[in-house]
């Protein structure tokens, strides 16, 4: 699976900043393809990039009381390289203030679309979302791109 990670770390009521896209689009970016099957990263030549991530918010109320964690959020990503929002779900969840923001976020990104044989197809991907609470005097987001080794495995920082 393709693993895209945010990792939050800010005081406090501070919002991060947006990370930087990939100026590289996939080879099929701009080509149409109305195929509606579904492939996980091992059925495509050419995997999703990162390309549009929308401000994220470390909720004040999961800050004042202190929590963190890594939620996993599961999505499919268009064959135009949206986020299908219906297909967005948490896998993995931390608690529900955590779980709600990561899932606007994921809902809210765009990538490249992934490419099988040329053609840009639909493909499943997982998103770790790392909320972190820690000595940070400046609002920062980091939006990672990365590949699984298998499909059971998740790639992200740690909690």
């Amino acid at each position: 699976m393709v693993v895209l990670a945010l990792v939050a770390c800010a005081a406090p009521q501070q919002r991060l900043g947006t990370a930087t896209p990939s100026p590289t689009p996939t080879s099929c970016a701009n080509l149409v393809n109305t195929d509606t099957a579904v492939f996980d990263t091992t059925g495509v030549t050419e995997l999703p990039r990162v390309r549009i991530v929308p401000p994220m918010a470390y909720p004040p109320e999961a800050a004042r009381a202190k929590i963190h964690g890594r939620v996993v959020v599961a999505a499919i990503v268009s064959a135009t390289g949206a986020v299908e929002s219906t297909s967005v779900t948490v896998t993995e969840p931390v608690h529900p203030l955590l779980d709600q923001e990561a899932v606007r976020v994921v809902s809210a990104a765009t990538l490249w679309p992934g490419c099988r044989n040329g053609q840009p197809v639909r493909v499943q991907v997982a998103m770790p979302v790392v909320f972190t609470r820690g000595g940070v005097s400046a609002p920062m987001a980091v939006f990672l791109l990365g590949v699984a080794v298998n499909l059971g495995g998740m790639l992200g920082a740690g909690n």
